[in-house]
């Protein structure tokens, strides 16, 4: 007889210290390529990954190598929102 977990990934993930924004849902944890750190990685409210930190913060804030992942190099702008 198989009995099925009766919790979710979400449940396992907060279980194991991992914060994450609301609205998104844990995926996998994986090193970062950069600097070997831990991440969550997650699937946001518009359906793309972002990697966090066990604190809930995202990685591309406290990476010290997050900028050799931007594609074009060049310094992170911010964006305008339309209004």
């Amino acid at each position: 007889m198989t009995t099925e977990p009766t919790h979710t990934i979400e449940e396992a993930f907060a279980r194991g210290g991992w914060h994450w924004p609301e609205g998104a849902r844990p995926y996998r944890v994986a090193r970062c390529h950069g600097c070997t750190e831990l991440i969550l990685w997650v699937i946001t409210r518009l359906g793309r990954m972002a990697p966090y930190n066990r604190d809930g913060i995202s990685h591309f804030a406290t990476c010290p190598v997050a900028q050799s992942f931007r594609r074009d190099g060049a310094p992170q702008r911010k964006r305008r929102t339309p209004i």
